[in-house]
């Protein structure tokens, strides 16, 4: 990518004209855009608008989706390794944490963290 996406402490991207020193842009990219919004790729993004309630069915459902959002990252050879971990939030129960992990293609790891509503309003925040 020729920009990054630099994320503040409330969870806010904002693009900065800087070149992309790893794949943490394209996690970012991947889990905020949602589904169907891009013209050229409507299977681009994440998908959670129809998950109204978080229970262990439905975090299953949002791990596995997790998962295809950044699985064409695997596919294009950008990252070597992928590791999804979703759980409900112990204080807020319509809310999920989730992790990604990935392994770059330098060996080098990046860790995405953030939590988000599930059936309420729509938003992350991501934990620096």
């Amino acid at each position: 990518m020729d920009f990054a996406v630099s994320v503040d402490s409330n969870g806010v991207g904002m693009m900065t004209w800087e070149k992309s020193v790893n794949q943490e842009t394209n996690v970012y990219l991947s889990l905020n855009l949602s589904q169907g919004s891009m013209f050229n790729n409507p299977e681009f993004g994440l998908k959670l608008d129809d998950i109204k309630k978080v229970t262990n069915n439905s975090i299953a459902l949002i791990k596995e989706r997790y998962e295809k959002a950044l699985q064409w990252m695997l596919d294009a050879g950008k990252i070597k390794s992928l590791k999804v971990t979703v759980e409900r939030d112990s204080i807020a129960y319509s809310r999920i944490n989730a992790k990604i992990e990935i392994l770059q293609n330098n060996d080098e790891p990046v860790t995405y963290t953030e939590f988000r509503t599930i059936g309420g309003p729509s938003g992350s925040f991501v934990v620096p």
